[in-house]
């Protein structure tokens, strides 16, 4: 027997004594056979404390299974948010390929030759060498993304839990899961232990200790038939008046000590969710909590709460809503410059706008009117017109890219606006998680204090009823 369940022997076998008093006795000192009946309530006391404490251990191991089937709910919705984030990231990095795609077969319209650089909207000097290297390197990515998450090694930062894996969320699940089965075991083999107003207990100490108390019961009667048990005052012993009535004024004492830490809200309880607490500081910890939820509501209603976009970093919505209203003017502007022919691309050797190109087109074939020119001088200048109007053709092939890219940016950033409250969520229900366990057991100081008075009162009760063996004195 360990020496918890040493110490819980000797105070439940005090208590016990106590509060098998409780049965009315309205007797005499005459009246000797029906003062066994004191110390027959007592066994039965002790008979029903132990019942109720093993009742006590079954509900206490149901209510914190209850407890942990909420946590794995919510570490489930973790795992689903998890798996958004995994394709998130996979779109992004999709949407990096086509990119890089229509950034190559704009080379190939634009040159045959592997080696030679161009410079391309939103991603510079690029050959189509490099540029099929880029993609190649992207579907490398999109492979080992793919291969951490079937591994469970993808790293992911979930708001309240910070960065984890998603091995590491199911191993959470899966413990949780083993915890339950755990307690259902122990509530099966009587080792599940847990701290009542007696102390930590196991249910099968009080199994066992029910067991003990029927066959002391059934001893006893057989003692009492046989007409060999003493008479005294059954619980109670042999004592004078005065020594009876300072054991009354002691659990008058004790009972009003607990209740006056009640009534104050000092008087504590311990449970696994929110270990050892009083009314007091449990309710302050609820009106904390709820301040705190009342501020994380507003920073998201504001557009300042701040998460982690896979392949994007840290934004809130007010940084998502500055970078649109960025795209929406760059777009206007890069618009307007097309139509204007205002547009400066990389063309023709330099950067170029239409109108220069018009301009320079016009002054070639202005040139061409000079009777004085000879025939190689006519052919040079027929090329230059030639080579103006291709580029002509390559300055409209890179605004559209641009205008193109800076479109498709601009829809992945409207998307992760709508993922705001998605990724918000974990903190919203894991403060909802908490308060409720803490509103729950709010409830559980008025029984615990029953439970803790009940052998006090049994006790007084005992202690009274007693002094009417000194009625007659």
């Amino acid at each position: 027997m360990t020496l918890h369940a040493t110490r819980a022997l000797r105070r439940c076998a005090i208590v016990a004594m106590a509060a098998s008093l409780t049965v009315a006795i309205a007797l005499t000192a005459a009246q000797a056979a029906s003062s066994f009946t004191v110390l027959l309530g007592q066994i039965e006391a002790r008979i029903a404390l132990s019942e109720g404490m093993v009742a006590e251990g079954e509900r206490r191991a149901g209510e914190r299974i209850n407890e942990l089937r909420q946590w794995i709910a919510w570490w489930e919705s973790v795992k689903a948010l998890v798996q958004s984030k995994q394709a998130d990231l996979q779109k992004t990095i999709d949407q990096r390929r086509k990119n890089a795609e229509l950034m190559l077969k704009t080379l190939r319209g634009m040159t045959s030759d592997p080696k030679q650089a161009r410079h391309i909207p939103n991603f510079g000097w690029y050959s189509i060498e490099s540029a099929t290297a880029l993609l190649t390197s992207l579907a490398q990515e999109a492979r080992k993304l793919k291969q951490a998450i079937s591994e469970g090694k993808d790293n992911w930062h979930v708001v309240v839990v910070g960065w984890m894996t998603g091995g590491a969320v199911q191993a959470r699940i899966d413990g949780l899961v083993a915890e339950i089965a755990k307690i259902d075991k122990g509530v099966s083999d009587g080792s599940y232990q847990f701290h009542g107003p007696f102390g930590w207990q196991t249910i099968d100490f009080h199994r066992k200790q029910a067991q003990a108390a029927r066959d002391e019961l059934l001893r006893v009667k057989e003692q009492i038939a046989k007409g060999d048990f003493p008479l005294d005052i059954p619980g109670i012993g042999r004592l004078t008046r005065n020594q009876l009535e300072k054991k009354l004024e002691g659990v008058d004492a004790a009972i009003a000590k607990l209740k006056a830490a009640a009534g104050a809200g000092d008087y504590q309880i311990h449970r696994a969710s929110v270990g050892w607490v009083t009314a007091n500081k449990l309710a302050a910890t609820i009106e904390a909590g709820e301040t705190s939820f009342q501020t994380m509501k507003a920073a998201v209603s504001d557009g300042l709460f701040t998460v982690h976009i896979a392949g994007a970093g840290w934004w809130t919505r007010e940084k998502l809503e500055a970078k649109i209203a960025a795209f929406d003017k760059t777009i206007a502007d890069i618009t307007a410059a097309v139509r204007s022919g205002d547009y400066n691309a990389q063309v023709l050797g330099g950067w170029n706008t239409l109108k220069g190109l018009k301009s320079y087109i016009e002054a070639r074939e202005k040139r061409l009117g000079d009777p004085n020119l000879t025939q190689l001088q006519r052919n040079q200048i027929a090329e230059e017109i030639t080579a103006a109007h291709k580029a002509i053709k390559e300055w409209r092939d890179m605004s559209a890219v641009d205008l193109a890219i800076k479109g498709f940016e601009k829809t992945t950033y409207l998307a992760w606006m709508g993922t705001i409250l998605k990724l918000a969520k974990p903190d919203f229900d894991h403060r909802a998680l908490k308060r409720d366990e803490q509103v729950y057991h709010m409830t559980s100081f008025e029984a615990e204090l029953a439970l803790k008075l009940k052998p006090l009162e049994a006790q007084r009760d005992a202690y009274l009823e007693g002094l009417k063996w000194f009625s007659s004195e």
